[in-house]
């Protein structure tokens, strides 16, 4: 029997409305034995997987793969609950993982080192007020792994050496993403989230430490 897809609409006509039953051949449909997640892709839904994975934002893949831009945040959702598209996207993340010699855990890891990161890692005051106080710069020789790898960029210019780190604030975000701390609920208050909570308090400490300097 031939798979079909049956829509129901309410057409207007002198006499009212009338329900009629549409019924269309699905272009694609499963073969036999085949599970879902084993489905071949169709072009569009292929290119979705390819721009999703360039950027992880989900609706500006599905406009970029063709999707229309009214409905692209719907179909986005759509196509990431497809066990075929997720079938794919876990494949291509694999891939990716070889290729690179990297793994959720290394990631991971990185992250939690630039959470942890601060500057007296890099640098330290010697000296007193009395006798004269200057900043000395941590040999990179010397640092663990963990803390070079929070290191954005080091460069020298005429005020002397700065050292940039990873930004901080950002590494929090992913992180927490992706321990599913500030996932809310739609049922739950409509206050401020976990993640706007942190920032927030993160921001005021900060200001709190450059005021004092």
């Amino acid at each position: 029997m031939q798979n079909v897809e049956i829509e129901q609409r309410f057409d207007k006509g002198k006499g009212g409305c009338t329900a009629r039953s549409y019924v269309y051949p699905l272009l694609s449909y499963r073969k036999e034995g085949e599970s879902v997640a084993e489905r071949k892709l169709t072009p569009k839904q292929q290119r979705f997987v390819d721009e999703y994975l360039v950027d992880l934002n989900a609706t500006q893949a599905a406009i970029r793969a063709g999707y229309s831009k009214k409905t692209a945040k719907e179909q986005a959702a759509r196509l990431l609950t497809k066990a075929n598209v997720q079938a794919e996207l876990q494949k291509r993340r694999k891939k990716i993982e070889k290729k690179l010699e990297i793994s959720q855990k290394s990631v991971i890891n990185e992250l939690i080192a630039i959470v942890r990161a601060n500057g007296a890692d890099y640098a330290k005051v010697v000296g007193t007020k009395e006798t004269g106080a200057h900043v000395e710069f941590v040999p990179t020789d010397t640092l663990s792994p963990e803390k070079l790898c929070a290191i954005a960029s080091i460069k020298e210019n005429a005020q002397g050496m700065e050292v940039k780190t990873h930004d901080k604030l950002r590494a929090m975000e992913l992180l927490g993403k992706f321990m599913g701390w500030f996932e809310q609920k739609d049922s739950e208050s409509t206050g401020p989230s976990l993640a706007d909570t942190v920032v927030s308090a993160y921001q005021k400490r900060k200001e709190r430490s450059d005021d004092n300097e």
